[in-house]
């Protein structure tokens, strides 16, 4: 974020000799150079959890690979590795400043999984995933979760089973860049997510051996949905054999959408989904 003088980027601001790194109108901050590249994410602590003042991050405790500072939003940090206790992972913001927060982890986040599990509906935003090593469950039963990241999340193992399940909130976030080319297990990965705005156009699906209910109770919109049906038959022959399930999703009928969802059907087995728009 950066102030302009005319048409030129002010890329730095002093007071006397003391450089101002942050800038605020009113409540809105206007100027920034304290952003480094990391995991980014906002709670609110007064959401369903485990107490009015406390988050506790999901990570695996042990996880290898692991390894980073966490930055709680309030001024506290922890460093986290495989060798972090459980307690690590909690932290308490103190009576009398229940809130939002806008929390960020600089380095490798590894074994993060919500798994439908404690403060999942405390998470209420990730607007960055630098350095997120995604996995199964990752964000599974987080409800309040809105996804506006533009980055990429490193996309680690073989399943992204349940990995955006119960995701209600979600929005309408980019997902084309995921590299799923080593991903095998699909099952459930968008289920019950009801209006679903996620653009997963650029997925590689032809390695995929299970997506059992992979958006059963969701909708993506026409637009989307028509673009996965093209890009996924265009990737040749599949490894999945039985019933697609896109929920409620409708495809656009008459052109290349349906033509690729009938070229599908001959290689899956068949398509649930919410017929033509």
């Amino acid at each position: 974020m950066s102030l302009k003088l005319g048409n030129t980027d002010i890329n730095k601001i002093y007071l006397g000799s003391t450089e101002i790194k942050k800038i605020y109108l009113g409540s809105t901050v206007v100027y920034d150079k304290t952003a480094v590249a990391a995991f980014r994410f906002q709670i609110d602590t007064e959401k369903a959890g485990s107490g009015t003042t406390v988050f506790i991050a999901p990570v695996v405790v042990g996880t290898a690979g692991l390894s980073g500072t966490m930055n709680w939003g309030d001024g506290n940090s922890t460093f986290l590795d495989n060798t972090s206790i459980a307690a690590d992972f909690e932290h308490d913001y103190g009576v009398g400043n229940e809130g939002i927060y806008d929390c960020f982890f600089v380095g490798d986040m590894k074994g993060w999984r919500f798994n439908n599990l404690g403060d999942k509906e405390k998470i209420t935003k990730l607007t960055d995933w630098t350095g997120f090593f995604i996995e199964d469950a990752a964000f599974q039963g987080c409800t309040n979760l809105v996804i506006t990241a533009t980055t990429i999340p490193i996309v680690v193992g073989v399943t992204l089973a349940v990995a955006f399940r119960n995701n209600t909130s979600m929005g309408s976030p980019d997902f084309s860049g995921f590299d799923t080319s080593a991903i095998n297990f699909m099952t459930s990965t968008f289920r019950d997510n009801g209006p679903c705005g996620v653009n997963i156009a650029g997925w590689s699906m032809s390695q995929v051996s299970n997506m059992n209910n992979f958006a059963d109770s969701t909708t993506f919109t026409t637009a989307n949905y028509d673009a996965f049906l093209i890009a996924t038959d265009a990737q040749g022959a599949m490894s999945f054999s039985g019933t697609f399930n896109a929920g409620g999703s409708k495809y656009t009928s008459g052109g290349a959408a349906e033509t690729a969802r009938t070229s599908l059907i001959s290689k899956w087995g068949a398509i649930v989904d919410g017929g033509a728009a």
